[in-house]
């Protein structure tokens, strides 16, 4: 049964990846060309909806980690044919709609590769489905088609007849420029504060922030090696002066005496190598070697 199951995991994401390939969008393309739509407020968080050709894109809000999904135009549009013409509830939840798609006769393509997966889901918030749904709700509210209502700790949404005006929070992506390759899979953007790293595959992304003054400082810090010497990553992590607060992290390791700490030390280092690879890209003054799954840094 389980080898079954991951044999048919395997294909549904075989078939995503090649639906991606025919519909793929160009990191270095997407932040100075995409259009703000707004932002929707949910329970946890703000999203930020954009229109970029016959692509929806939907980020999270700035944090550590920001998560992009994207939508093809003909999927919302699909979907809010459905909400409009089939739903007949003016209000109602992602979980119904959810329901009521399952038991419908509406193609996209993306819907009938997560429903191949036979997969009973105890809850919502482990269907593939369910966010697929809530996201183009999401999108949907930002142009202004729906409307987002919160009953207690439960997120609605109301048909809407007619768009109502109403005053959009500033946002930050549409300002990214885009600075180079950083390898094969990530890419740097940077605005007037921050420089971004930036992952794309199969409608999906993901963003890290890092505050320009820390690069400056990590880039300082190398002045301890001399040309073509190997960078000893750890020896460097001893060396910061963790007084520097530059990211959220930095504020919490007084607390959690990340020397010691292993999983904390670990994120770090990992941190640090991603700076040293911003570097690298930026100024050519690292150069970054494989060896295997490791990478490897010397100063150049």
């Amino acid at each position: 049964m389980n080898k079954n199951k991951n044999q048919k995991q395997k294909e549904k994401i075989k078939a995503i990846e090649k639906y991606w390939v025919s519909h793929a969008l160009a990191p270095s393309a997407i932040f100075n060309k995409m259009e703000y739509l707004g932002n929707v407020s949910s329970k946890r968080n703000v999203y930020y909806c954009y229109i970029l050709g016959n692509h929806y894109l939907r980020f999270t809000e700035l944090k550590e980690i920001t998560r992009l999904n994207i939508y093809l135009k003909n999927e919302i549009e699909k979907i809010y044919k459905y909400i409009t013409s089939d739903v007949n509830s003016r209000i109602f939840s992602a979980g119904e709609l959810t329901e009521a798609i399952r038991e419908s006769d509406i193609s996209t393509a993306r819907i009938n590769m997560m429903q191949e997966d036979d997969t009973i889901f105890e809850d919502d918030e482990r269907d593939p489905v369910y966010f697929y749904l809530l996201d183009c709700c999401y999108i949907l509210t930002a142009m202004q088609k729906l409307k987002l209502l919160r009953d207690g700790r439960k997120v609605l949404f109301e048909k809407m007849k007619n768009a109502i005006p109403i005053i959009q929070d500033e946002e930050l992506y549409t300002s990214l420029q885009y600075r180079g390759e950083i390898n094969p899979t990530t890419t740097l953007f940077e605005n007037e504060k921050m420089f971004f790293t930036f992952r794309l595959k199969n409608f999906r992304g993901s963003m890290y922030p890092y505050i320009k003054e820390e690069i400056e400082y990590l880039s300082d810090s190398l002045d301890f090696y001399h040309g073509s010497n190997r960078i000893n990553i750890e020896q460097l992590m001893d060396r910061i002066d963790f007084s520097q607060r530059f990211h959220k992290i930095y504020s919490l390791i007084e607390y959690r005496n990340i020397r010691n700490d292993r999983p904390d030390r670990q994120y770090f280092l990992n941190r640090i190598k991603s700076g040293l690879e911003i570097i690298s890209c930026l100024h050519g003054t690292v150069r970054v070697v494989k060896e295997g799954r490791q990478r490897v840094f010397i100063k150049t």
